[in-house]
């Protein structure tokens, strides 16, 4: 899954000014992540009927240019938020990931349909090459575009399993593997009778199944994910 850690001061403006609100970041309680959820698919329900009306109307090679420029700038402006929807959404997922998803998976399935709904809008529209300008062709790929983008990135979170079998603690002989594996811990076993202490890896290793996070994932002897 791709990952983008930082949103540029620029993307957060934009998102405040179109009357996006600022992602909750105090706790883990799910409502806040789930009502940016809601937000984001009304943004992009909105998004889909904006585009659907200048498909229905697209400018005419021989009518002067200012028409199609407005059409050139109502879609410039539609990609725009759309580029601003699936930075939000990856902050979303930055800030939940690691934590149990099912509170958050319809949220991102809503998400995900309403980008798709822009997809298939397009697609069910097609515009005739040479009678209508390349520009606003051009523009409108664009959109599509931007809109599968956010359709991925909402169902690599939907869709996120850790596979594979975790390593028993028991079975790790370093430290350093000890360390790493998510239920287990480095200890030290104190000797007696002359028999000298030794360390040993003690716990129950955390099933990959209930890790939710693929940096942890990957970390995790014996698990692994499918992008």
């Amino acid at each position: 899954m791709k990952k983008r850690y930082l949103i540029s001061i620029c993307v957060v403006s934009v998102l405040l000014l179109s009357g996006f609100p600022a992602v909750a970041l105090a706790g883990f309680e799910p409502s806040p992540f789930i009502g940016q959820l809601g937000a984001v698919e009304n943004i992009l329900n909105s998004a889909n009927d904006r585009v659907v009306k200048t498909m229905e109307y697209p400018p005419d090679p021989c009518v002067p240019s200012h028409n199609l420029n407005g059409a050139l700038n109502r879609l410039e402006a539609i990609n725009s938020q759309l580029g601003s929807v699936g930075d939000m959404i990856f902050s979303i997922i930055d800030e939940v990931m690691g934590f149990e998803p099912m509170p958050f998976i319809p949220a991102f399935t809503a998400v995900r349909d309403a980008a798709q709904g822009i997809v298939e809008s397009i697609k069910a529209n097609p515009l005739p090459v040479g009678e209508v300008p390349d520009e606003f062709i051009n523009a409108i790929g664009e959109i599509e575009s931007s809109a599968q983008d956010i359709v991925q990135t909402a169902d690599g979170y939907i869709n996120f399993d850790c596979l594979g079998t975790s390593a028993s603690c028991d079975s790790l002989t370093t430290g350093e593997e000890c360390e790493y594996q998510a239920g287990c811990a480095w200890i030290y076993h104190i000797g007696g009778d002359g028999t000298p202490g030794y360390f040993i890896c003690n716990g129950t290793a955390t099933t990959c199944s209930d890790l939710f996070d693929p940096k942890n994932c990957d970390a995790q002897i014996g698990c692994y994910y499918e992008e």
